[in-house]
């Protein structure tokens, strides 16, 4: 907000003395000087952004890549475990029709999925049912109504599940424009986003607790926005909690180009911290052509 400052002047007069006696003619009156304006730096105006989201166009496709880092360690009654992962994935999708009711047709490959998982030591395999593959993927207001293969063949259920779970956080780049559509955010002011917007954002097992937004300004190729955000995963006995920070890049479509993002995590057994660690990721898209 440009605030703006009124200045003030204050006037003097002055009063007559009366007298009997002769009264010389006054001198000739002294010139004031003129005022000069003087400006009040306010400094740069703050822009403003409205989030907006269009539906994409088929015929378009785009490259998504992710790469994450993650150590933690976990101490049961004095047991520890040492866990240290990462992994690297990379996928195409393709917009392949829009129904008028706005369900999106995509055609997703999974062309890498490349995971590394050291636990104590050892290295624990990694068996995804949708490594290589392709997938016809159709998504309705942010959530998956079908899965099928690439074919057109029934997918399993293992299948189904793995591709929603890829397919459920900013992986999808989509998912943030599209909750957002219709948020105005002010250049440098922090907002707090309500939940029921982020719950359609943050579609896991992760469910979000606080998301705030800080709106940077534009480039060529998108709006830059800070988010904090606070994940709880609260299911189990042994719930898990995640505070992360992260730069977004956003096109006026609603596509997150990339975000950067680096989180805290710790775990939460009867109400005592058993297990702690840190990470960072990394997702870039291509624009939407």
């Amino acid at each position: 907000m440009i605030r703006s400052i009124a200045l003030c002047a204050l006037l003097m007069f002055g009063c007559e003395k009366h007298t009997d006696e002769a009264v010389p003619p006054p001198p000739p009156p002294v010139p004031k000087p003129a005022l000069v304006p003087v400006a009040v730096d306010a400094g740069p105006p703050r822009g403003e952004l409205v989030v907006t989201a269009s539906v994409p166009k088929p015929g378009t496709s785009s490259i998504i890549t992710f790469d994450a880092k993650l150590d933690f360690d976990l101490n049961f009654g004095g047991l520890g475990i040492v866990t240290a992962s990462q992994q690297s994935k990379k996928k195409k999708v393709e917009i392949v029709a829009v129904d008028p009711d706005g369900t999106v047709h995509k055609r997703i490959t999974y062309t890498k999925r490349d995971t590394n998982v050291v636990v104590d030591g050892q290295r624990k395999p990694d068996p995804s049912p949708v490594r290589g593959k392709t997938f016809r993927v159709s998504v309705k207001d942010g959530n998956i109504v079908d899965v099928k293969l690439g074919n057109g063949k029934p997918a399993t259920e293992e299948e189904i599940t793995a591709v929603g779970k890829e397919e459920g956080q900013l992986q999808a780049p989509e998912r943030l424009g599209a909750a957002l559509a219709g948020l105005r955010l002010v250049e440098g002011e922090p907002f707090e986003v309500p939940l029921a917007a982020i719950e359609k954002m943050i579609n896991g097992d992760y469910k979000p607790k606080r998301v705030v937004l800080t709106y940077r300004g534009k480039t060529t190729q998108g709006a830059r926005i800070d988010a904090v955000a606070a994940l709880a995963n609260e299911e189990s006995g042994l719930k898990m909690y995640l505070d992360l920070t992260a730069e977004l890049l956003v096109d006026p479509a609603g596509w997150c180009l990339s975000a950067n993002v680096t989180g805290q995590v710790r775990a939460e057994l009867n109400g005592n911290v058993v297990g702690s660690g840190a990470g960072t990721g990394a997702i870039t898209a291509t624009p939407l052509r």
